[in-house]
């Protein structure tokens, strides 16, 4: 099955910052891939991406964001 845009556009970030496995990205440090207002994830879109991407062990949710796993490695770098 595949992933939703917005969960690939989460797996990106990590792309584009030659991430490895165990990595972890603040929040903050995600930009337009997860835009907040109030304290939440504004789109529906962008929340279900995520709940995708830390339910099916792509990434490792912590307090202050998100770490990347071997599978989430192996869908940005097409492996």
């Amino acid at each position: 099955m595949a992933l939703q845009p917005e969960a690939i556009e989460i797996l990106r970030v990590f792309a584009n910052r030659d991430c490895k496995v165990g990595d972890v990205l603040s929040f903050t440090d995600f930009g337009d891939a997860i835009i907040w207002e109030a304290g939440g994830i504004r789109d529906e879109g962008m929340r279900s991406g995520l709940r995708e991407l830390i339910n099916d062990d792509y990434v490792v949710e912590y307090m202050a964001g998100l770490g990347i796993t071997s599978k989430g490695l192996k869908v940005i770098r097409g492996k």
